[in-house]
C-alpha cells in the first residue's frame, strides 16, 4: 500500500486501511476470537469514517469501499456473535446443567460451520482494488481538519438521532427499541471516535461503557431466543431458572445505563453543551455547506470569493437604501448559505444557466445540516437558480427575500470574475436617480465590466433606478471629452455638471433587458 505509515493523514484512515490487510491475513492463519475481533474493528473504523464523509464528499469510491468492507464484516459477525454466546452459557450455566452442555454443543457446531462459510468472503477480499481505494481516499481526508465546526455538525446529528432513541426506548422498553438505541449510541460513539480527537478524550470512556452496556442487553436478548430453540431440554424449571439469571442481567445494565443517562446529571446534558449552539451552531452549519461544495466544486475558491462580496455588498445597500429586504434575517442567512453553494452544479465555466439550475437540484437532495431544516434549504435552492432565471416576483411568504438575495448574488458572482481574490465592495451612494457601487481591484479586462453591467440589471429591477460601477468604465483618451462611458452598455457616467447618467438610446435598450 503506497499510503506510507499514514503520516499526514489525519483520521488514522491509511493506519485501519492497512490494518484490515494485516488482520485479514491473521484470520486466514487462525480463527480465534481475537484474530476476528481485530478484524472487525479495522472494517469498522474504516466503514464509519466512509460512512460519515460520504455526507460531503460525492466520491463513488467511498461507497465502494464501504460496500467491499460490509461483505466481508458480515461474515465476520456471525462468527464474533458465536464468540459472545458462547462466553455467556459458560458464564450463566452450570456444570451440570444440559442445557448449558447442548447449548455449548450447538454453538461449537455453528462454528465451525461458520469457519467453513467464512473462507469465501476471505478470499473474494479484493487487496488491490482495497489499497486503491486507500490511495483514493486518504488524501482526501486532508481537506477537512479533525474538531473542525463540519464534524461538530456531525456529531451534533448524531447526538440528536441517538437522543430521540434513548427518549424512544424509555418510553418503550422493548427490545428492539433497546437495539436501535445501542446503534444510535454506537454511531455517536464512532464518530466521535474518528472525527473529533479532544472531544474523545472527554466522553470515550463513557461512550464506551454506553455501549458495552446496551451491546450486552441485546446479547442477553439473542441469547434467549437462541435458548428457546433447543427443544424440549428447555424444559419449564429450566426455562425459569434461565429466565431469572437472564434478567438479573440484563435488568443490571439497563439500571447502570439508567443511572448515566437519565436525571438533571445526565451525560445527555453535558455532552450537548459540548456541542454547537446559537452563533455556533449556524457556522457549523454553514461550514458543512461549504465543505459539501467544496468537494464538488473545483473552483470552489471563486464561490468563497463571491459568498465575501455578496455580504459587502448586502451590507452597503442596507446602509445606504434603508431597504428592509437587505436587513431581512431570512436574507442575511440564506445568502451567505446560496452564495457558497451556487456553483455545485458546474461541470466547466461554459455552462451558463444550466449550472444554477443543476445547483439547485443538488441543494434539493442534499439532506440538510444541522441548523438548517428543508424550508430553508429550499430558500437556498430558489436563491440559487434565480440568480440566472428571468427576474419575476415569486409568490408566497419569501417573495421578497428571493429577488433581494439573487440580485446580490447575481453581481456578486460577476465581481468574483477575476478569480484573483482582490475585488472588494468600498461603499455605495445613492446620487441623483441612480446607485453608485464603488469596488476596488477588478481586473482590467473588458469581459469583466461586461459580465458586471449585465448582473446589475436584478438590482435596478429591485431598486427601481439605475445601478452604476465607476471602475466599469473605460478611462478617456488624451484630448477627448472628459465624459467616461460604460464599456458595456454605452451608457454616458455621471461626471457632468449635474451629476446624472446621460439616457442615451443605448442606455434605454440596457435598462430594458
Amino acid at each position: 500500500m503506497t499510503t506510507g505509515d499514514g503520516s499526514g493523514d489525519r483520521l488514522g484512515l491509511a493506519r485501519w486501511m492497512r490494518a484490515v490487510v494485516v488482520e485479514r491475513e491473521n484470520v486466514e492463519r487462525r480463527f480465534d476470537a481475537d484474530a476476528v475481533h481485530d478484524l472487525r474493528v479495522a472494517i469498522r473504523r474504516c466503514r464509519s469514517i466512509a460512512q460519515g464523509l460520504r455526507e460531503i464528499d460525492p466520491h463513488p469510491a467511498w461507497r465502494a469501499m464501504n460496500r467491499d468492507g460490509r461483505r466481508l464484516f458480515a461474515a465476520l459477525g456471525a462468527m464474533r456473535d458465536t464468540h459472545v454466546l458462547m462466553d455467556w452459557v459458560t458464564r450463566l450455566g452450570e456444570g451440570d446443567d444440559p442445557v448449558t452442555a447442548l447449548a455449548i454443543a450447538r454453538l461449537e457446531a455453528h462454528e465451525a460451520e461458520l469457519r467453513l462459510e467464512l473462507e469465501k468472503p476471505l478470499r473474494r477480499f479484493d487487496v488491490d482494488a482495497w489499497e486503491r481505494f486507500a490511495e483514493v481516499l486518504v488524501p482526501r481526508t486532508e481537506m477537512l481538519a479533525p474538531d473542525g465546526p463540519v464534524y461538530l455538525n456531525l456529531a451534533l446529528r448524531r447526538f440528536e438521532e441517538a437522543h430521540a432513541l434513548h427518549r424512544l426506548a424509555l418510553k418503550n422498553r422493548g427490545k428492539t427499541a433497546w437495539h436501535q438505541l445501542r446503534i444510535g449510541i454506537k454511531r455517536l460513539r464512532y464518530t466521535v471516535e474518528n472525527f473529533l480527537p479532544d472531544l474523545h478524550d472527554e466522553w470515550g470512556d463513557d461512550l464506551k461503557t454506553l455501549q458495552d452496556l446496551l451491546g450486552e442487553v441485546h446479547d442477553l436478548d439473542v441469547l434467549w431466543d437462541m435458548l428457546g430453540t433447543l427443544g424440549a431440554i428447555f424444559r419449564t424449571d429450566t426455562r425459569a431458572r434461565w429466565r431469572d439469571a437472564i434478567t438479573r442481567e440484563r435488568r443490571a445494565r439497563i439500571d447502570a445505563y439508567r443511572a448515566l443517562m437519565v436525571g438533571r446529571d445526565s451525560r445527555w446534558r453535558a455532552w450537548r453543551s459540548r456541542l454547537p449552539s446559537g452563533v455556533e451552531l449556524s457556522e457549523s452549519a454553514l461550514a458543512t455547506l461549504d465543505a459539501w461544495a467544496a468537494f464538488r466544486d473545483e473552483c470552489h475558491a471563486r464561490a468563497r470569493h463571491a459568498s465575501r462580496l455578496a455580504l459587502e455588498l448586502l451590507g452597503a445597500l442596507r446602509d445606504a437604501t434603508g431597504d428592509s429586504r437587505f436587513a431581512d434575517e431570512s436574507t442575511t442567512r440564506t445568502l451567505p448559505a446560496a452564495s457558497r453553494v451556487y456553483r455545485v452544479g458546474a461541470r466547466d465555466d461554459r455552462d451558463g444557466r444550466r449550472v444554477t439550475a443543476r445547483s439547485a437540484r443538488l441543494i434539493r437532495k442534499l439532506s440538510p445540516p444541522v441548523g438548517f431544516d428543508t424550508d430553508a434549504m429550499e430558500r437556498i435552492a430558489r436563491v440559487v437558480e434565480c440568480v440566472d432565471a428571468p427576474f419575476v416576483p415569486i409568490p408566497g411568504e419569501d417573495d421578497h427575500l428571493v429577488p433581494a438575495a439573487s440580485a446580490v448574488l447575481r453581481l456578486a458572482r460577476a465581481l468574483a470574475a477575476g478569480l484573483d481574490g482582490g475585488v472588494r465592495v468600498r461603499s455605495v451612494e445613492i446620487r441623483n436617480g441612480y446607485v453608485e457601487i464603488d469596488v476596488t481591484g477588478l481586473p482590467g479586462k473588458e469581459t469583466v465590466g461586461e459580465e458586471i453591467a449585465r448582473a446589475r440589471y436584478g438590482l435596478e429591477r429591485l431598486l427601481g433606478r439605475p445601478v452604476f460601477v465607476p471602475q466599469t468604465v473605460a478611462r478617456p483618451k488624451p484630448g477627448a471629452r472628459s465624459v467616461r462611458r460604460d464599456s458595456a452598455t454605452a451608457r454616458v457616467s455621471p461626471d457632468s455638471a449635474d451629476d446624472t447618467p446621460r439616457r442615451g438610446k443605448t442606455a434605454r435598450r440596457a435598462r430594458s433587458r
